[in-house]
Order: structure tokens, then sequence, then C-alpha cells
């Protein structure tokens, strides 16, 4: 498998999963955050039920403790009238219905039927305290009936969002599918290129006001040298994955540079001494004064390089000899 190809199949590889990851993401509220949603209105809705079964729990006991207290008062009258007696019995049915009243209520109860027979005044202001109590208690249930049904809306609004979600997300899938699954692999070269053209872009406007922010601002020069770094990580990371691609795009690497510039610069300096110590001498430099003073200047890796130069202009002929050759003798020993 050559490099293209497996350039290629990552490539592909890549694409589809940032498809994927970008459609999967998308959905997210079918698949999460919905559910999570509908749970906690099932939850709430639970616990609204609780409440309300308490409540009505609660009653139904005070309906029995009050339903005791109409019996009693009915066996209060002497010689009933049928009216009573009927009265009577049908309050046994609600007995029958209510639950088992609680002793403390029934107390109560009783208490507020002897004081209201005894003191009419006394007995109303105590029936009125009740009713305060008992319209709390309707209030509460009509409240928690209330909040069930908002909760339930709630949920039906959800349900119906994560429906017509739903839909999209397969009607998404199924598009996906199409072209033998080629239109998936187009949908992550968008989502991709999309991606990358904003981080670009964004990383580009950072770079040009940091570039001319740069040349005026210290601040901004120092921050502009992590672009500097980065870049250079970069440059370090292709050359390693390919040697020659930086000769390729017409780059020199830092040694080989600062390699020849040492070379350059002596002899520059060795022709500039020639010819002041000629001009001293009042006499003509020539070339083999020009060649010995640049061979007392140039070290044995200065001459080498020298060597390969000659060898790349087809001076000299390559030899396997490992000694580097005096500079006048090459010199005075080749011709082209």
């Amino acid at each position: 498998m050559n490099k293209f190809t497996f350039g290629f199949i990552v490539g592909v590889i890549i694409i589809g999963l940032t498809g994927c990851n970008t459609l999967l993401h998308k959905n997210e509220g079918i698949l999460g955050k919905s559910t999570k949603t509908v749970n906690q209105i099932s939850a709430q809705i639970q616990t609204t039920d609780e409440k309300i079964e308490k409540t009505s729990q609660q009653r139904l006991t005070s309906i029995g403790a009050w339903s005791k207290g109409v019996e009693t008062t009915l066996e209060k009258v002497t010689n009933p009238p049928p009216e009573v007696v009927l009265s009577g019995k049908l309050n046994q049915k609600v007995e029958e219905l209510a639950n088992q009243p609680d002793i403390t209520e029934m107390q109560q109860v009783y208490k507020i039927i002897d004081t209201f027979l005894s003191n009419e005044v006394a007995g109303q202001k105590m029936l009125d305290s009740k009713d305060k109590e008992i319209a709390k208690l309707r209030k509460s249930i009509d409240d928690l009936n209330a909040d069930k049904a908002d909760s339930i809306k709630e949920m039906q609004t959800v349900a119906a969002d994560n429906a017509a979600k739903a839909d999209q997300y397969q009607a998404t899938l199924k598009d996906l599918q199409g072209g033998w699954g080629l239109n998936a692999i187009w949908f992550g070269i968008k989502t991709f290129a999309t991606r990358a053209a904003w981080t670009l872009g964004i990383i580009s406007v950072l770079f040009i006001i940091l570039r001319l922010a740069a040349a005026s601002n210290p601040i901004a020069g120092s921050i502009f040298a992590i672009f500097d770094q980065i870049g250079a990580w970069f440059i370090n990371i292709v050359a390693k994955i390919c040697p020659k691609a930086v000769a390729v795009a017409g780059h020199v690497e830092s040694g080989i540079y600062n390699e020849a510039k040492s070379v350059l610069t002596k002899i520059v300096d060795c022709v500039e001494t020639t010819k002041v110590q000629s001009a001293a001498a009042a006499d003509t430099a020539t070339i083999q004064q020009l060649l010995s003073t640049v061979e007392l200047s140039m070290t044995p890796a200065d001459k080498a390089l020298i060597d390969k130069i000659k060898v790349q202009l087809g001076w000299v002929t390559p030899t396997m000899s490992s000694t580097v050759s005096p500079l006048t003798q090459s010199t005075d020993s080749t011709s082209k």
C-alpha cells in the first residue's frame, strides 16, 4: 500500500467519524437531554400523585370524623321525626365511604358539638375555625391537581417534540444511507470543511491582529511569539514525517545555512584582508595570496564544504579519501 492510498483511507475514516459525531451531537436531545427531562417530569408527577393521595386520605379521615359528629348530634334528638331518622341512615352511608376517623379529630368534633349546644356563639366560632382548616385542605388539593396537570402538559409537549426530532433523525439516517453510504461521506466532508474554515478564520483574524500589533506593542509581540513557536513545531513535525519536504519547498535547514554562511563570511573577510594587505605593501594581490589567507582561516569542516561544492560544480572528482585537501593544492591540481 503506497502513501497516497494510505492517506486517502485515513482521510475517509476521519471524515466519516466527523460526520457521525456531528449527527449524533445534532440529535443529542433524543438520546440524552430529552430523556432526562422526561424522567424528571415523571418523577415530579409521581411525587405529586403521592401528595394528592396523602391529602385525599386526610380528607376522607376528616369526613369520617365529621360523620361521627353528625351521628352523635342526631342521637341527641328525642322522638326524632322521619327526616332525622333518614338523615341518620344517609349519614351511615357516608361513614361507610369515609376512612376510620382519627381519635384526636373526633374529640375535637365532639367538643364543638357540646360547645355549640351549650353556647351557640362559642360553638360557631369553633366551627368557623374548622372552616378555615377545611378551606386550606381543599386549596392544597386543588394546587396539587393543578401542578399535576401542568406536569402532564409539559410531558406531552416534550413527547411531541421528541417525536418530531425522532422523525427528523430517521429521515437524516435514511438520507445518509443513500448513494451506498456516499451521502454520509459527503456530509462528513462538508462538516469538516465548515468547522475547519471557522477555526482557520478565527485563528487568521487573531494572527493578523497580533501581527500588526506586535510591531509596536511588546506585549502583543510576546503573545505573537506563541504563533512563532507553534509554526516551528509544525515545521519540525513536517520535517520529521517528510524529511525532504523542507528542501522541496525551497527552504534550507538552519544547520546547512549557518555552515554556508560561516564559510562565505570567512571568504569575504579574507578577500578584504588580502586587499588591505596588498594596498599596504603597494603590491598587486594574487590568487595564491588570497588562497593562502583563506587556507589559514578555515577549519577542516569549512574545507570539506568547499570540496563538496567543487565536486558539485565538476572541478574535482569525488574520492574515497577522508582527508581534506588543501585549498591551494585543489586549485592548482584541478581544472574544469
